[in-house]
Order: C-alpha cells, then structure tokens, then sequence
C-alpha cells in the first residue's frame, strides 16, 4: 500500500510483539527501527530513554570520548511503540527530518 504524500511510517527492523516491546521498554535503548519519507527514502533512527542514555553517556566519558552521539537520535521518556510513533509524526511536522531527505 502506497503511503501519503505528506506521512510517514515507522518501520522496524526486526518482529514488534508484546514481549519484544516489553523488553525494549526494560533496555531503554531500541536501534532496529527507521522512518520512510514520503520521498521514499528511509532514515535510521534510534530511541533511547533518559536513564539509558545518561548510563551510556557515562560509559564513553569513562572510555574517554568526550560525547555520546547518534544520527537519527531520539531520547523518550519511555520507550513504547505507541511513544515512537508519536515522536516519529511530531518530529516530522518539525522538520526534523528534512536534512535527511
């Protein structure tokens, strides 16, 4: 099914049922997902929640890198599909994804 001109989708990379969200809302951190453009073009992006983030910040401090970062990075307060694809729409209304199109 061909998608609106002016949306976008979520897409994961990998099975989403309720267990596998439950366990992404326990790691904090979910990497198998982009979002097609209506272009057509895909974006990788990945959700981190707070506590996950500051943990992984915190580990590349110690490793002494003075940053972490990510393409495509979105911090939630939790990670729920249903918060992903709110992002996901709301970050696009933004124009967050223009400089990847």
């Amino acid at each position: 099914m061909k998608q609106p001109q002016n949306s976008v989708t979520l897409s994961f990379n990998c099975e989403m049922d309720e267990r596998a969200e439950w366990e992404i809302r326990q790691k904090g951190y979910f990497e198998h997902s982009s979002v097609i453009l209506p272009n057509g073009k895909t974006v990788p992006i990945f959700f981190w929640d707070p506590i996950r983030l500051s943990q992984d910040l915190e580990t590349n401090l110690r490793a002494g890198r003075a940053c972490l970062a990510e393409p495509g990075m979105i911090i939630l307060p939790e990670i729920t599909v249903t918060n992903m694809k709110v992002a996901m729409e709301e970050l696009f209304e933004r124009g967050y994804f223009n400089s990847f199109a």
